[in-house]
């Protein structure tokens, strides 16, 4: 009785191949998504993540509500607030891309990679195939780079001729996006309204074609200046005699920029965002990313006088934490523990 129904479907189906091809693909499309589907919902909500205990993991995420932005990073110190203080989490995990210039491999580049706490692997359970995990912090020794001597004694002589005599605010950034040169273009196209003698000096940035267009639109092309390669010297001349220095970053590391000018003297207004806040402390003067009518406001109360910025001696102490005196003070310190008896 099967087989002879079994005959008699195969027979309909050959009597019909329309009927029969659109069938047989209507099946084929229909097992096809439903296990894609279920390979999804398998992969990403039914099967745990290869992890030791990754229920218990979370993802911390910090937005800037005023900036605009959704998942701003984490600065150090802040991460360290959490480990200290918090009762009911185990241990705090960093990671995140971050960009390096790659030398000695032909011709110098930029390159992304990650950077990760040394708890990063062992949350995992990830174990070396070659060598060691990444070394405990408290092993470690933080020596901060320093700054070079030429910035906390400049001199006039080495300033571009151009720019004696001259009332200017001054970026030192290279073309990166996250520089956000558009945003220090339109602050500066507010203030020059209002202070026609104002230049910017931009120094460290190849402009490209639509940012030159963009300093036309903006009627300021005539007001930018953008110096060629200096020495230190020229470069500590370019911050001291700064009205103000302006970082008008989005992202940023360990900011030398804003340590340099600090060490010139100069009074510098830099983006709220954690790399600098890290870098300057009460040093600088903060304003929100990307917000142009803040930054224009505060940079106006700064050339006006009716906005005050943290004293000389402030900034001149927050530069000297990063002298190269005391970064081989801490490198000594370190070599003395471990020369020393256990």
């Amino acid at each position: 009785m099967l087989l002879t129904n079994l005959r008699q479907a195969l027979l309909r189906l050959l009597h019909a191949p329309l009927f029969t091809v659109i069938a047989i693909l209507t099946l084929t499309l229909g097992i096809g998504a439903n296990t894609a589907i279920f390979s999804v919902i398998n992969g990403v909500l039914l099967r745990p993540l290869p992890y030791p205990e990754a229920d218990r993991m979370m993802h911390l995420r910090q937005p800037q509500v005023a900036a605009g932005v959704e998942d701003s990073s984490f600065s150090f110190p802040e991460v360290a607030d959490y480990r200290s203080l918090s009762k009911t989490i185990d241990q705090f995990v960093e990671f995140g891309d971050w960009t390096f210039n790659v030398l000695g491999r032909g011709e110098p580049h930029r390159a992304t990679g990650g950077l990760v706490t040394a708890n990063f692997f062992p949350m995992l359970g990830a174990q070396p195939l070659l060598g060691r995990m990444l070394v405990p912090e408290d092993r470690l020794v933080h020596a901060p780079l320093g700054v070079a001597d030429e910035f906390f004694a400049p001199g006039e002589g080495a300033l571009p001729p151009e720019l004696r005599g001259a009332t200017y605010l001054l970026n030192v950034a290279g073309n990166f996006p996250r520089k956000r040169l558009d945003i220090l273009f339109r602050i500066f196209a507010r203030l020059r309204g209002e202070f026609p003698s104002l230049l910017l000096v931009q120094h460290g940035a190849a402009l490209d074609s639509a940012q030159l267009a963009l300093l036309s639109d903006l009627g300021i092309a005539d007001g930018v200046v953008r110096t060629p390669p200096l020495s230190r010297a020229g470069l500590a001349a370019l911050y001291a005699h700064a009205r103000l220095v302006v970082l008008t970053s989005e992202r940023e590391g360990f900011g030398f920029p804003v340590l340099e000018a600090l060490a010139a003297g100069a009074v510098v207004v830099l983006s709220e965002i954690p790399g600098f806040r890290e870098t300057a402390a009460d040093a600088g003067v903060f304003c929100v990313p990307g917000d142009v009518e803040g930054w224009v406001d505060v940079i106006r109360g700064l050339l006006n006088g009716s906005r005050g910025a943290p004293g000389l001696s402030i900034r001149s102490d927050r530069a000297r934490r990063f002298s190269w005196t005391a970064h081989a003070a801490a490198v000594s310190e370190a070599y003395l523990r471990l020369a020393a008896p256990q």
